[in-house]
C-alpha cells in the first residue's frame, strides 16, 4: 500500500486540478517487488524463448514480430529464426 500526498503545482490552492498526487511506497513493499520480479524472472529463463512477459527487452512488440515473423516462414517455407 502507499500513502498519497497531494504535491501542489502552481496556481490556485483551491483548485484540485492544480494538485499532483505522489506515491510514497514503504520500505517492505519496494523489497517484496523486487524479489517477487527476480522470481518471475528467474521462472522466465525456464520457460524457453517464446515466453515475452515479465521479461527483459521482451515485450508485446516483440511478440508479434515474432509471430509475423513465423507467420511469412509458413507462407513462403523459408524460416528466418
Amino acid at each position: 500500500m502507499a500513502i498519497v500526498t497531494p504535491l501542489h503545482k502552481s496556481g490556485d490552492k483551491t483548485s484540485v486540478t492544480q494538485y499532483q498526487p505522489i506515491s510514497n511506497l514503504d520500505s517492505l513493499g519496494k523489497l517484496y517487488e523486487k524479489i517477487f520480479l527476480s522470481r518471475i524472472e528467474a521462472f522466465g529463463e525456464i520457460d524457453g524463448s517464446f515466453q515475452h512477459g515479465f521479461k527483459a527487452n521482451r515485450s508485446t512488440t516483440t511478440a508479434m514480430l515474432e509471430i509475423h515473423i513465423q507467420k511469412i516462414g509458413l507462407w513462403t517455407g523459408r524460416w528466418l529464426l
